[in-house]
């Protein structure tokens, strides 16, 4: 019987041992967890801020467009009929 009391002495401290690694690694998920929680939203922001950004480049480029070089007054045009175009196939749509 003596036999048998290490043994079980060492199963038991075996079991405290991955207890205590099953809380670390829980502990460790939930904050990974919240890191990509944060991760996402920035990443979110990110994603709206450049959206608004790359509005206001186009705005900033058809303005040039307005006042500047051939070039881009040719672009500026390019884009208008372009709008012209997607406007037409709206109302098309509508009247169908």
């Amino acid at each position: 019987m003596s036999n048998n009391q290490p043994l079980s002495q060492h199963v038991l401290e075996q079991l405290d041992t991955l207890l205590d690694r099953y809380g670390v690694a829980v502990a460790e998920l939930e904050r990974m967890s919240a890191l990509v929680t944060e991760t996402e939203g920035r990443l979110s922001q990110l994603a709206a801020d450049a959206k608004t950004l790359q509005a206001e480049n186009e705005r900033l480029r058809l303005a040039q467009g307005a006042g500047g070089s051939e070039e881009d007054r040719a672009a500026l045009k390019a884009k208008i009929n372009e709008w012209v175009r997607e406007i037409n196939t709206c109302l098309a749509r509508l009247n169908a």
